[in-house]
């Protein structure tokens, strides 16, 4: 049963780039792509990060990088992009049933002894948590822009002529 985990969790990244690249190489925006590897490479950095920081060791040997479970957060980060970009591009939630087969990646996890359910659980949290900072921060949530919307709406840029009889000049002023 560890193949079909490590498997899953490995294809829900993977489908969360080709949908990203799909969406680009048919001639929509890159947007999809571009917060599919912002969102899965912050998972990974955080990820392991923590488990090199933690220490804990797993259940059925003494590697020490048990906590938070990689595969989980990866699982559930990719579901997480995967499900958000379909409710945002069709209109849909059909693409919340990824998060069936991550479901399962995380307990897969915890059943073949790789990790402890805390682990699991941690991994889930920490993947969606970071899937859906990254997307909102893109695309904003509803009723909120995005933090790039709002950059752009307060950064103000305005050029202005300045004459005088010594003097002959362009004055920038940048407001943000």
């Amino acid at each position: 049963a560890l193949f079909w985990g490590d498997n899953l969790s490995d294809g829900l990244g993977v489908a969360a780039l080709a949908y990203g690249s799909g969406a680009w190489a048919l001639g929509g925006s890159s947007a999809n792509l571009a917060v599919a590897c912002e969102g899965l490479l912050s998972i990974f950095l955080v990820t392991h990060g923590l488990k090199r920081g933690i220490g804990r060791v797993r259940p059925m040997d003494d590697s020490p990088d048990s906590f938070p479970s990689g595969h989980s957060s990866l699982a559930f980060g990719g579901a997480t992009l995967l499900a958000r970009s379909i409710e945002r591009d069709f209109d849909s939630e059909w693409g919340y049933l990824f998060l069936l087969p991550a479901t399962f990646v995380a307990y897969n996890r915890v059943e073949d002894g790789r990790h402890w359910a805390t682990d699991a659980a941690a991994g889930a949290f920490l993947g969606t948590l970071i899937a859906n900072w990254v997307f909102n921060a893109h695309f904003g949530e509803e009723g909120r822009a995005s933090i790039f919307q709002r950059s752009r709406e307060r950064l103000r840029a305005s050029f202005a002529a300045q004459v005088d009889e010594d003097f002959l000049g362009i004055g920038l002023h940048v407001s943000f």
